[in-house]
């Protein structure tokens, strides 16, 4: 079936109307800012700590103008929300404040990919070969897991693989993933870091 024709989602309708329920509850005031680990284009991103337990955690901070702005970063919160694996980013919940959006998810201490092999350059170091090996087997079961759930990531690079303090592979940042409808098999069109892309979506 060719993409471009838009298909019908309904249960995808039904998980953006509940979240956008969910995001009225303001939940700012249960987390202490522990410091800021980045910014990107969507948006900042803040280490935290639950007040209730102490538990450090991760939040994407997302500043919303239009509500085009904000149906993206709600797309997103539907697309991980009921993901459990491993080898996947942990979505813990989402709440609006002050004219942002917060997503607030598992912490990955130990940063991306990208940023891991260029520490090692600057030492004319590399990735040893059998780490490289669990990387892969990691990445692969959990896109595995994300195509079984009729879920395309669609931005997979090295920036957007986390790596965890035991230095698990986390597939992170779904702001572009499409959550595929039941009677659609593939997409012909293009989303992402074209350096990452797969082939057959490459035009030459």
């Amino acid at each position: 079936m060719a993409t471009n024709q838009k298909v019908s989602n309904p249960k995808f309708e039904v998980n953006m109307a509940l979240v956008r329920q969910q995001a009225k509850i303001d939940h700012f005031d249960k987390y202490i800012v522990v410091k800021k680990l980045g910014q990107g284009s969507q948006g900042a991103a803040y280490q935290i700590q639950r007040k209730l337990d102490d538990q450090v955690l991760v939040y994407k901070k997302i500043q919303t103008f239009v509500e085009e702005e904000k149906d993206k970063a709600y797309k997103e919160v539907v697309t991980m929300k009921d993901l459990i694996h491993p080898n996947i980013v942990k979505f813990e919940e989402v709440f609006f404040h002050e004219g942002h959006i917060y997503i607030v998810m598992e912490l990955c201490s130990g940063g991306n990919l990208e940023n891991v092999w260029k520490e090692l350059e600057k030492n004319n170091k590399f990735i040893p070969e059998d780490v490289v090996w669990k990387y892969l087997a990691q990445l692969s079961t959990g896109l595995e897991y994300l195509h079984s759930n009729k879920i395309i990531h669609r931005d997979l690079k090295p920036e957007n693989i986390l790596l965890d303090s035991e230095g698990n592979v986390k597939i992170s940042d779904f702001g572009v993933s499409k959550i595929m409808p039941e009677q659609q098999i593939y997409i012909l069109y293009a989303a992402g870091n074209q350096l990452y892309l797969c082939p057959e979506l490459v035009s030459v």
